[in-house]
């Protein structure tokens, strides 16, 4: 045994400089390969400064004027330079008279400080939603602003004194309920957050508003989702109530005069409750019932769509 020892020692020595020569040139490459990984990993992750991005969903949403606008939908190809956003447009009043949606997109270099604005149309699609389509970007895009304004003009005649007018009053010859009013927000997107699209050019009307009418759907099945989750939480405590006041009941039976008088009154407290639950579990069954009816009618809606 100490023999091979000796042997493997004295071959150890005799290689020594020639291992530390192979270690030497091993880290050296590993240096090369590491450096040459962090050069390509930073151009094919671009950059590390902070992300501007209206997101999609609840994030990209924004007040302007009397309505809520956001982003529900974007398909950018960059390879085409064309690019589409889908708008959802809620309105807070019904009294839209007038009223008009106007957008400008343009292209936001990397320093932050140049912008291209880039040929653009927004269609209507429906009473809902809105279709921002855009071209002519540059491959390698870094960020887009979007400018989303409303546009009031409203032509009102009621509160016009036409008596006036006839006395001579020539103010009253022109309209003075006339409004105008312009209110805006801008949308950031950054290309950190966007999937590439296969999209290439404008599509057919049809085809948006296909896309609105499933995003309602969707929309309108997580509300029904969560009517019935509330309804099923409603019956849960409804059970467990009465499941209380028949056993406070039960246990009046050994209580003192005082005792009972408690217990009567934790019962009046627990039938408010049911009173209270029970009100507003038949709300959430009528809200139920319409929501189902707003599916089907959704549902035949988009049938008739596919279907032409």
């Amino acid at each position: 045994m100490n023999k091979i020892y000796r042997k493997l020692v004295a071959w150890f020595t005799h290689y020594r400089s020639r291992i530390g020569s192979y270690l030497y040139i091993g880290m050296a490459v590993l240096s090369v390969v590491g450096t040459a990984f962090f050069l390509s990993s930073r151009s094919i992750f671009v950059d590390d400064s902070p992300i501007f991005d209206s997101k999609i969903g609840l994030a990209s949403e924004q007040t302007i004027g009397n309505a809520k606008v956001k982003i529900v939908q974007r398909n950018i190809n960059s390879k085409a330079g064309y690019g589409e956003i889908l708008f959802e447009i809620n309105e807070s009043t019904s009294n839209n008279i007038g009223q008009k949606y106007q957008a400008i997109i343009g292209q936001v270099e990397k320093d932050g400080k140049h912008e291209t604005v880039l040929p653009s149309t927004l269609k209507k699609v429906s009473e809902h939603y809105y279709v921002l389509q855009f071209k002519n970007f540059k491959p390698k895009w870094h960020r887009f602003l979007i400018d989303f304004g409303q546009l009031d003009k409203t032509q009102l005649i009621a509160g016009k004194d036409y008596q006036r007018m006839l006395k001579g009053d020539n103010d009253q010859a022109t309209s003075t309920a006339n409004t105008k009013k312009i209110a805006q927000k801008p949308f950031n997107i950054d290309y950190r957050k966007t999937k590439t699209s296969t999209i290439s050019k404008p599509r057919k009307k049809t085809v948006y508003l296909a896309e609105g009418l499933t995003l309602d759907l969707n929309t309108n099945e997580k509300k029904i989702n969560t009517v019935k989750q509330d309804i099923k939480k409603g019956n849960k405590q409804l059970k467990a109530m009465y499941d209380k006041i028949k056993a406070i009941k039960a246990d009046e039976a050994y209580q003192t005069d005082a005792d009972i008088k408690d217990s009567e009154s934790q019962i009046t407290t627990i039938k408010a409750s049911i009173k209270s639950t029970k009100e507003t579990l038949s709300k959430a069954k009528t809200a139920l019932s319409e929501l189902y009816d707003q599916q089907n009618n959704l549902r035949a809606k988009l049938r008739r769509l596919n279907h032409n």
